[in-house]
């Protein structure tokens, strides 16, 4: 397990968690670990390096770009800034995009003709949706900017989310992130290979009951199975990040 997880815990730290489970469904435990997918700080640069790269090819040298992490400050979005502003791909085209979270106090906005909202996971899209939606001066700002294009970049995305926001904007919203399907989801989940997917969702939504009786599978039914080296989306099993009465292997908020 230690490499599939790429060294992130301590082996000590995979025993405490599979005390967590009764003895016989060790081996269930162990089969959900060898599938669960993480990603540490050098891996989610490269990753976004590479989403940005797709992005820059549709948009022509010398048209100038807005970077903006959507949601609150210190959220999600705005962790992502620091390494995207990082990468190569950015530091190439970097004269001509502007990262910010105040979109208002632009006074030069028509110079701008493409805007990146960035995130590092989607669940189910309602968040994006909206944030976009809700929030009308963001909305009327993007409606009267002439916007040539509208991105949207996250290190990961789940199908129903990506699905939900093409559905919501006619795809006027171009999504560039890597897919990922619900674990439990037949013929979609790396877990079909083992064939015990209804073995595997029963112990997760026992214990996840216990957990969060709403939201036993993460949060809106997100059943994820992904983990940041900066914290772990709610949208995770619980039995992965929750520490109430419970050893969290990956917490929510990583101390790092």
């Amino acid at each position: 397990l230690l490499p599939r997880l790429k060294f992130s815990v301590l082996p000590n730290k995979i025993i405490r968690w599979l005390e967590n489970f009764q003895e016989n469904e060790i081996e269930l435990a162990i089969d959900l670990l060898s599938v669960f997918e993480y990603i540490p700080f050098n891996e989610f640069m490269s990753r976004l390096n590479e989403l940005l790269f797709e992005i820059l090819k549709d948009i022509p040298v010398g048209e100038k770009i807005i970077i903006f992490p959507y949601g609150k400050v210190g959220k999600s979005g705005t962790l992502v800034t620091y390494p995207l502003t990082h990468t190569t791909t950015y530091e190439k085209r970097k004269d001509y995009i502007l990262a910010t979270h105040d979109l208002e106090k632009l006074d030069d906005i028509n110079d701008y003709k493409h805007i990146i909202f960035i995130d590092d996971f989607i669940g189910s899209g309602k968040t994006f949706i909206e944030e976009f939606k809700k929030v009308q001066r963001y909305k009327n700002w993007i409606d009267n900017s002439q916007f040539k294009n509208i991105f949207l970049l996250s290190a990961v995305i789940m199908e129903e989310g990506k699905v939900a926001i093409e559905k919501a904007f006619f795809s006027r919203v171009q999504i560039h992130a890597e897919v990922r399907s619900k674990i439990f989801l037949n013929g979609k989940s790396p877990l079909t290979a083992l064939k015990n997917v209804l073995s595997l969702k029963t112990i997760a939504s026992k214990y996840g009951s216990g957990m969060n009786p709403a939201n036993p599978l993460g949060f809106d039914n997100g059943q994820s199975l992904i983990s940041f080296f900066h914290g772990t989306p709610d949208n995770t099993l619980p039995i992965i990040w929750e520490h109430n009465k419970w050893f969290a292997i990956y917490p929510r908020d990583a101390k790092i």
